[in-house]
């Protein structure tokens, strides 16, 4: 009779045993962060909310700074739009188990720093420059994502944000004066090349020295 007795404990032990690393499997083979995004869809989403943090300091700077009515407005609606932005990457990335990035990267908050040391009509030159290059190279990153993209929310994302920033192009190149340039994958390499020569540490040539001023950071170095 013990021995029949100490059996059945000896099975429900091991039922006991089973069940509990049934219960710990889903744990240990839980999906990593990210897991759900590619690495390219992984890396867009993190530009696109730097470009949103970035584009909210800017148009916050322009607002306190710039003396011209109509460049104060179109900050604001800069401002605006990409928190709005924000709020839906954010939401996005949370539905895919991503973290997203919550500080600027060095080289933007430096670049930012040179654009606030401006002022008069130097600064709002100089916001709206840095503006035009920086949301061309943004639609172009965009574009791309639309393209490859392999996630539905990804894209649908992406192809919402588009008119937008299209948008706030036009708008920039209005305050300019009309001056317009096209958009897309071939103009977007051309900025890259041409933001890459003025990266700190590259050899500059005199005529580039000023431009390096307004040297948007990384971000727009997609």
């Amino acid at each position: 009779m013990p021995r029949i007795v100490f059996s059945t404990v000896l099975t429900a032990f091991a039922a006991f045993a089973l069940a509990a690393t049934a219960w710990s499997a889903p744990q240990d083979s839980a999906v990593a962060p990210g897991a759900a995004l590619d690495s390219r869809d992984q890396e867009f989403l993190k530009k696109a909310a730097t470009v949103n943090m970035m584009e909210m300091e800017l148009g916050k700077a322009a607002q306190r700074l710039s003396q011209n009515e109509a460049i104060r407005k179109h900050a604001e609606s800069i401002v605006r739009d990409h928190s709005a932005s924000q709020k839906e990457l954010e939401a996005l990335a949370e539905k895919k188990g991503f973290s997203l990035p919550t500080q600027l990267p060095e080289a933007d908050r430096s670049a930012l720093a040179r654009l606030e040391e401006k002022q008069g009509e130097a600064f709002d030159k100089a916001f709206l420059d840095f503006s035009q290059k920086g949301h061309q190279n943004t639609i172009a990153l965009f574009e791309r994502a639309l393209s490859r993209s392999q996630d539905a929310d990804v894209k649908a994302w992406a192809e919402k944000t588009l008119p937008v920033l299209r948008q706030h192009l036009a708008m920039t190149q209005q305050e300019m004066g009309g001056k317009t340039e096209p958009v897309g994958e071939k103009v977007g390499e051309k900025l890259k090349k041409e933001m890459r020569q003025i990266l700190p540490g590259q050899q500059q040539q005199p005529d580039q020295q000023k431009r390096q001023e307004l040297d948007p950071g990384e971000h727009w170095n997609h």
